[in-house]
């Protein structure tokens, strides 16, 4: 199937190399692009959902961390969804339209808490900062909570692009340090999830994007680890884990025209070949950025939808539906 035409010509493009120039002045500038384009799809509205923000005591020593809190209406006791926004490591979308709306849609029909971390970035917080900071708020919700019920078997975690990535390595991190206790779902939507790029293929992104897209994301990577691991690290390509056998059962949600595409694949045969519970959806047509324009396209409205029907069993209401 042809790319989606309405991607194409209304989407944003893939995040750009970082090394052009003063990375700070460049991600301030890339972020108001982005919530400018963004605005015109999702203008402001009034949302059911209940928006908090908070800060969460950062379990390494670190600057807090801070979050945003979405509540369904009428929620009591129920599952949350820790959500880690995409942009590379180093650019920042936690206030992006798109973002906001999807968190607050998800919180709503899922019936889940979801709690957006706003991690560190790259380069001047290198791995694993971010990693550190996802860390932090799982043990926050497990222990203090301040005024939150949650129930600690349901416990979701999910993020786009490199927040997929920091949610997958952030999954192996759990499995090592909390063997007796397991995170409920994993959400993982376009994630890098092999930084070595051995999977790239020129077939599998958007005609005359390979190229540039692969140097870019090299670039992004380098930013991220420095010179603190290697590529191969597992907790920078959750891929090459030797062991994914305690992940717990893992959506995978990325478009046909998506360079990352072959490596989310061959993660769902990795999980699948080590007894996880995985259900992988390849979109037609679509991008790496597809998911987000959910007010024009009908692909990124399915791929929303799935996501929201992957949590609702952790949903506040869900023990309601249970025999």
């Amino acid at each position: 199937m042809p790319v989606d035409p309405i991607i194409t010509q209304q989407g944003p493009r893939f995040p750009e190399d970082p090394r052009r120039g003063d990375v700070g002045a460049r991600r301030r500038r890339l972020e108001a692009e982005y919530i400018d384009v963004m605005e015109r799809f999702f203008p402001p509205r009034i949302s059911p959902a209940t928006t908090l923000e908070r800060s969460v005591p950062n379990a390494y020593g670190g600057p807090p961390v801070p979050i945003r809190i979405f509540q369904p209406p009428g929620a009591t006791t129920g599952g949350v969804f820790v959500y880690f926004f995409g942009g590379a490591w180093w650019l920042r979308s936690y206030n992006a339209p798109d973002v906001l709306d999807r968190c607050a849609h998800i919180a709503v029909q899922a019936g889940v808490t979801v709690v957006e971390v706003d991690y560190p970035l790259a380069p001047e917080n290198p791995y694993p900062a971010a990693i550190d900071a996802g860390e932090s708020v799982i043990q926050w919700l497990l222990t203090d909570r301040h005024g939150l019920d949650v129930e600690a078997t349901r416990i979701a975690l999910g993020g786009f692009s490199a927040g997929g990535n920091i949610a997958a390595a952030l999954t192996l991190r759990l499995t090592e340090r909390l063997p007796d206790w397991r995170i409920a779902t994993l959400i993982l939507e376009a994630p890098v999830l092999d930084a070595t790029q051995r999977h790239y293929t020129p077939y599998a992104a958007p005609p005359g994007e390979f190229e540039q897209t692969r140097q870019d994301l090299a670039a992004a990577v380098q930013l991220y680890i420095q010179d603190r691991v290697t590529v191969e690290h597992p907790h920078v390509s959750p891929l090459l884990s030797e062991d994914l056998s305690a992940f717990p059962p893992t959506h995978i949600l990325v478009g046909e025209y998506d360079i990352l595409a072959p490596e989310a694949q061959a993660f769902a045969g990795r999980l699948l070949d080590s007894g996880v519970e995985v259900v992988s959806l390849t979109f037609s047509g679509q991008t790496h950025l597809t998911h987000a324009l959910t007010t024009i396209s009908a692909a990124a409205r399915a791929w929303r939808a799935h996501v929201v029907s992957a949590l609702l069993p952790l949903g506040w209401d869900a023990n309601a539906l249970r025999p």
